[in-house]
């Protein structure tokens, strides 16, 4: 109907300005700038990860090694072991 036209139409343009708002930001995003930060942003966590991951596997080489050494003393079992080390904890 002719009522509905302007507000259609209305409606149009406000979507065309969404839409051109939503390329824009799109656009800014991806500024070399912008990229850059990301990459360095993603290069920190990884180093972050590989420095946690190092850390995890000298507690974990720590860690066999006690067993080791217990299974060595003749522990009984593995809950003599547990036991253990929940004592050595405490201490």
């Amino acid at each position: 109907t002719a009522e509905s036209q302007p507000r259609e139409q209305a409606k149009n343009r406000s979507n065309n300005f969404t839409d051109r708002g939503r390329e824009a930001e799109e656009e800014e995003r991806k500024t070399p700038a912008r990229l850059q930060l990301e990459v360095r942003s993603i290069e920190n966590s990884k180093q972050q990860l590989l420095t946690e991951e190092h850390v995890m596997m000298e507690k974990m080489s720590t860690l066999d090694k006690e067993l080791d050494s217990l299974q060595q003393k003749g522990a009984a079992s593995n809950v003599a072991i547990f036991l253990h080390s929940k004592e050595a904890k405490v201490t």
